[in-house]
């Protein structure tokens, strides 16, 4: 039987634990960084700032039925222009 490596660490897959690498980090399934478990959220194979924002974005949902997360992410850059163009015209 073929032991086939796995992208995250590069160790043979019958080392891994579940997500957890043999070196105890585990590779987010969002952003594909490596982290420490330490730094999961609620699961093990999702980093604490993916995991926030993917809440961030399931909690909007919830609140606008109908609404796709494109939606979301769309108002959130809306957001950040008004409030640039509103620092930049504060500062002299």
């Amino acid at each position: 039987m073929i032991d086939l490596i796995k992208l995250c660490c590069g160790k043979p897959r019958s080392m891994h634990k579940g997500p957890v690498c043999p070196d105890g980090k585990f590779m987010c399934c969002i952003c594909f960084d490596r982290f420490d478990l330490d730094q999961s959220y609620e699961k093990e194979d999702v980093c604490l700032e993916c995991g926030q924002r993917e809440a961030r974005v399931l909690d909007w949902l919830s609140t606008h039925p109908g609404s796709t997360a494109e939606d979301y992410y769309g108002e959130v850059l809306e957001m950040q222009a008004r409030t640039s163009r509103q620092v930049h015209k504060s500062v002299p």
